[in-house]
């Protein structure tokens, strides 16, 4: 039977006054039910709070879900210029600069690469051509991603070497944000996988340099092989094997550009 006053110790698990009686570690000394109530009450409040907190964080993640989904109709989606434009972003600059293996850099790689990219796309004749470093100096991913932004551009490439504290892994990665660039990211991939033998991997993700990056035809960042095995390191070491990555990445920029430009 509840008597309308809780036990001084019971209160806090619920127990009134007579379900205290012969339980150890509880008296018999009573108080106001009101007790009662303003502990519940102060449960309620924990609730709400917790509920308020739980509602935030499905909204946030339902404002990200629908920024990945890049539905039709999407402001960031816009119809390719006249006369295509490309933006090769030579990844890192200044310091650290990237992987460094056996005294190889990865800002000095991925600058040659980028330039020997740029004049094959500028040979072609096909396509205006922009880099976001021509210097070892830092650029932001943010600066990188604006500079795209701002010029327009219809394809946009981030290139960039890999390592691995596996010595045995070697394989490309592309990586893209809207679901227009996945063509690209696969187009690059399967000409280096297929060009050096390498496993090819293409992935979505949400990184700031190719995300809200508006090129129609495709942001993608480009892992070319590994620094540290012993044949990435081989190939991006040398002339000549930059120069096959160089025309790995244009084959598969070609080739999305044809499906658009006659």
């Amino acid at each position: 039977m509840i008597t309308g006053h809780w036990c001084q110790r019971g209160r806090g698990i619920g127990l009134p006054t007579s379900a205290c009686v012969g339980v150890p570690g509880t008296c018999s000394v009573n108080r106001p039910a009101s007790d009662a109530y303003e502990s519940v009450g102060l449960m309620m409040r924990m609730v709400k709070v917790a509920a308020g907190v739980a509602l935030l964080g499905v909204l946030v993640f339902g404002y990200f879900a629908r920024r990945l989904e890049w539905p039709q109709g999407s402001p960031y989606k816009r119809d390719p210029n006249p006369v295509p434009i490309v933006v090769i972003d030579p990844g890192h600059g200044g310091a650290p600069g990237g992987v460094s293996v056996s005294g190889v850099k990865e800002k000095e790689i991925t600058l040659d690469i980028a330039v020997r990219l740029e004049e094959l796309v500028r040979n072609k004749g096909t396509a205006k051509v922009f880099l976001t470093r021509r210097d070892d100096r830092p650029i932001s991913l943010v600066e990188r991603r604006n500079f795209a932004n701002t010029r327009k551009c219809d394809i946009f490439v981030s290139i960039h070497s890999n390592a691995s504290r596996n010595s045995k892994k070697n394989h490309t990665e592309v990586y893209f944000s809207s679901p227009w660039s996945e063509p690209l990211a696969r187009s690059i991939s399967t000409r280096l996988a297929r060009n050096f033998s390498l496993e090819p991997r293409v992935e979505n993700v949400a990184w700031t340099v190719i995300w809200d990056n508006w090129a129609p035809l495709g942001a993608v960042l480009v892992e070319t092989m590994y620094l540290t095995h012993q044949d990435g390191e081989r190939i991006l070491s040398s002339e000549q094997g930059r120069q096959r990555v160089a025309e790995s990445l244009f084959t598969g920029i070609e080739e999305i550009l044809a499906t658009h430009y006659q």
